[in-house]
């Protein structure tokens, strides 16, 4: 039987943790003319947004039976179907806010340097990503040699020929996120295990501006 109230409550927290981060980094939600959810699901998230003022609300995910239940749901928002591989079907510099949590912990490494390249793509100049990682917080179950991998600052991939299913798992420490995948990025934040809904690290990145 599905745990209807334990998922609800994760996505209110989920939502809150977004909220929050941006906060306290002098950001308001609300100002904000459109949002993007990459890696939507079922919604998770999304209908905690429902009574957002101003922003328009749009999700994308690659499974397409999850995207036609959230069109049926959530009226509020907009959602579209995308592939394991970029590109999506948005605009370049469409949204001052893109969050993505626990889509990256299931991909390898080179689909994770294409969406980033492409999230940057679809964010306006200072527009931010809020983006969860496995991270410290995750890594207790792993083989010694692979804490040691990841101690040194390296990913730790499983299963990559998995990628886009949650057999693909990769752990990322904060150095790897630093130095690679965030690197045309600004790190405003960095929370261990931030995201309480997913038990994940969380960066929140800003696209420079243009000088």
């Amino acid at each position: 039987m599905p745990q209807v109230q334990p998922f609800y409550w994760s996505g209110l927290l989920g939502a809150r943790c977004i909220r929050g981060l941006l906060n306290k980094n002098g950001f308001d939600i609300n100002r904000f003319d459109a949002i993007l959810d990459f890696g939507c699901g079922c919604g998770r998230v999304m209908r905690h947004w429902k009574t957002l003022n101003g922003p328009r609300l749009f999700g994308t995910d690659y499974n397409p039976y999850l995207i036609d239940w959230c069109r049926k749901a959530f009226s509020f928002a907009q959602f579209s179907v995308n592939e394991l591989s970029p590109p999506l079907a948005y605009n370049d510099a469409q949204f001052d806010l893109v969050y993505t949590i626990s889509i990256f912990t299931h991909l390898e490494a080179s689909l994770q340097l294409a969406w980033m390249t492409e999230l940057s793509r679809v964010l306006k100049p200072g527009g931010i990503l809020f983006l969860t990682v496995h991270g410290a917080t995750r890594i207790a179950s792993l083989p010694l040699a692979q804490q040691q991998q990841f101690a040194a600052g390296e990913m730790v991939v499983h299963s990559p020929e998995l990628s886009g299913s949650n057999h693909c798992t990769t752990y990322h420490p904060e150095a790897y996120v630093r130095d690679v995948l965030a690197r045309e990025l600004t790190i405003v934040d960095f929370i261990p295990g931030g995201a309480k809904d997913a038990n994940q690290d969380v960066f929140l990145l800003q696209k420079p501006a243009p000088s």
